[in-house]
């Protein structure tokens, strides 16, 4: 295993030599894959162009957070400017390496866009986007080699089982009424949650490396790592509980078309976006911070709050104030 963290420390420092002219390309293919940038882009796509698409990159993306922060904890990968210091880590990142989740979630997100699509330039389009965010992420110094393959790797089999097992699941969901739905949303959230904490159980003993905490902290003197951390598995799996729960209560009362005149369009992403916001920064500000039970507890009420509102809430208000129309029968 040292000779393949060499090989990955070996690749970054190849690619950072290169010169500094490839940050600013680089650090925008990262951003593509970062949870801003989703946060963004999801809501625009799910109450303004096509619902039924928007809400299913969200789902996935979701699902695809919290598998790759369980992973993620399993395995308990070193980054590169953990191990070497030679290495200059241009963005901090706290978590465990291996699989990386910004390449996983590029695969899934971007090849969701390219099955919705379904031209052979958004798949071409899709792959080269996928391969320069992997890039991105050695050539910043916080993924090695092995970590990028395995993020790409896990994000294919798991948007393949999406795409292959979407159509059945819901077919079952279907035959279930609102409330059961709405459990087993729960369930599958919750799930996750269960999973990461029997994980860390496990590896109750297990104590971070202190080289892995020097070397990140010569890095970034006023930041400390957390690899072990549950944060990432809760927010991911809150707001797959509250973008299904929403879609499920928008679905039962007509749901919503996203099309429409484009001032239309353009008021809901406001009024959404203004939402969402409420919820992400207002709740910020009275819930407690940290990592006991409580913290976890109010982080998760947020975070399903947020996607609640932007799943179900904001769609019926929007149709209720005559910015968007009730989805048509099929």
């Amino acid at each position: 295993m040292d000779a393949v963290y060499q090989l990955g420390i070996d690749l970054s420092l190849v690619l950072q030599g290169l010169g500094e002219w490839l940050y600013a390309p680089m650090r925008f293919f990262s951003l593509l894959a970062e949870e801003y940038f989703f946060l963004l882009i999801i809501p625009v796509l799910y109450w303004c162009v096509n619902a039924q698409w928007g809400l299913r990159l969200g789902i996935y993306l979701m699902i695809s957070g919290a598998v790759n922060g369980v992973i993620k904890l399993l395995l308990h990968g070193p980054r590169p400017f953990w191990l070497d210091t030679q290495v200059n880590s241009r963005v901090f990142e706290s978590s465990f390496g291996i699989p990386s989740g910004h390449s996983q979630n590029s695969v899934v997100f971007f090849g969701t866009l390219a099955a919705w699509i379904n031209k052979t330039w958004a798949w071409i389009a899709a792959v080269v986007i996928v391969f320069l965010v992997g890039l991105s992420r050695m050539y910043l110094g916080v993924h090695f080699l092995t970590d990028v393959l395995a993020g790409w790797l896990i994000g294919a089999l798991l948007l393949w089982a999406l795409l292959h097992w979407e159509r059945p699941f819901l077919s079952w969901l279907m035959t279930k009424r609102i409330g059961s739905q709405v459990l087993i949303a729960f369930c599958a959230s919750l799930s996750f949650i269960l999973v990461a904490l029997l994980i860390n159980l496990v590896f109750s003993g297990w104590v971070v490396p202190a080289e892995w905490v020097e070397n990140a902290r010569l890095a970034y003197p006023e930041e400390t790592i957390d690899p072990i951390s549950i944060s990432g598995v809760v927010t991911y799996a809150a707001v797959l509980f509250g973008l299904s729960a929403g879609a499920i209560w928008s679905s039962s009362r007509g749901g919503f078309d996203a099309g429409g005149l484009i001032w239309k369009r353009i008021v809901r992403l406001l009024i959404g976006l203004v939402g969402a916001a409420v919820f992400y920064i207002g709740l910020d500000l009275v819930f407690p911070e940290g990592t006991s039970a409580v913290a976890f507890f109010f982080r998760y009420v947020r975070y399903g709050l947020v996607g609640f509102w932007s799943g179900g809430l904001a769609p019926i208000i929007f149709v209720a104030l005559n910015i968007a129309e009730r989805k048509k029968p099929a």
